[in-house]
This record gives structure tokens, C-alpha cells and sequence, in this order.
């Protein structure tokens, strides 16, 4: 059975990404607006959910493409020395290419598969590249790992939209549900 904490802290991560960006909803001219209007109520919940999606989903697949560059370069030295630990290193092309392959990678996580295009950077080098890193034709780039990316991204869509709900309801509504 995996260990559940990677979890825990990534839900944690994207409560808080949610609850940060919730926050604008406390300022006194956008709550009074969304106290008079039920519309402008459940606009600004949606330009919130929507702006934390984009912090969240954006974060979520950098770090998605950080650790495939990462655990895909690597390298494991072994000795064959039973004293001595082997060890992992990366040859010295890898990080200075690494900004490049990194931003192609990104890229191409953003996009959904249906419109997604083989290669975003002016160079061909990088795209070959990123290519070794997770090819093209590998079951990364379907619909199944993006749904389950953007289904990550909506945590935090929830978490704000429900804060801002909350920051947002009306005095007498207040006074009744204490």
C-alpha cells in the first residue's frame, strides 16, 4: 500500500491555494456588491474558482513536469561495491538543458490532448528532447492523466468557491445560522 502523505500535503496545498485566493472576497466593496446582487454573488465566485484553478493547475503540472525531467535523467552510479551506497547524478547537459525541456514539457501538459500540438519550442533540439524525457506516444499525454490533472486543479476551485460563498451571504442569513 503507497503512503498516503504525499496526498495529504498536496490536499493541504491546494485547501490553501483556495483559501488564499478566497481572501478577495473579504474586502469590504466586493462583499457589499455580492450582498446586494445574487448575480454579482455567483460571478465573482466563478472569476475566484476560475483564478484559483489557474494558480492551481499551473503549479500542479510545473511540478508534474520538474519531477518527470528529474526522475527520467537521472542516473544511478553502482559501484558494485557492497560498502559503498550507489548513487544518483546527472550528467552535465541534462541541467543545462533542463529550463528548456522543462517549458516544453509544461506546455504540453496545459494543453488538452484533442488540441495538444508535438512541439511548442522554436527549436527541435528541445523537443527532441523532451521527447526522451516522456515520449510522445506514451499514455501520459491521454485524457485520462489530464483529466486527472485538471480533477487535482479543482480542489482548490472548491475550497474557494465555498469560503466565498460563506465571506458573501447576507447579515440576516448570518444572524440565522447562529
Amino acid at each position: 500500500m503507497s503512503d498516503p502523505w504525499p496526498f495529504i500535503v498536496l490536499a493541504v496545498i491546494l485547501i490553501l491555494i483556495g483559501a488564499l485566493v478566497s481572501l478577495l472576497g473579504l474586502l469590504s466593496p466586493v462583499r457589499k456588491l455580492c450582498r446586494r446582487s445574487s448575480g454579482a454573488r455567483i460571478t465573482v465566485i466563478c472569476i475566484l474558482g476560475l483564478v484559483s484553478f489557474v494558480i492551481s493547475f499551473g503549479l500542479w503540472t510545473r511540478l508534474d513536469a520538474e519531477a518527470a525531467y528529474i526522475f527520467d535523467t537521472v542516473v544511478i552510479v553502482d559501484t558494485f561495491d557492497p560498502e559503498r551506497i550507489p548513487t544518483a547524478t546527472w550528467p552535465p547537459e541534462t541541467q543545462v538543458n533542463r529550463p528548456f525541456v522543462v517549458r516544453e514539457l509544461w506546455r504540453r501538459l496545459l494543453i488538452p490532448p484533442s488540441i495538444r500540438k508535438s512541439c511548442y519550442a522554436s527549436e527541435a533540439w528541445v523537443c527532441s528532447l523532451a521527447d526522451d524525457v516522456i515520449p510522445a506516444r506514451s499514455d501520459r499525454w491521454n485524457w485520462k492523466s489530464y483529466l486527472r490533472d485538471v480533477g487535482i486543479g479543482c480542489v482548490s476551485v472548491l475550497t474557494s468557491s465555498i469560503l466565498v460563498w460563506v465571506f458573501t451571504r447576507k447579515r440576516r442569513q448570518l444572524a440565522r445560522a447562529v
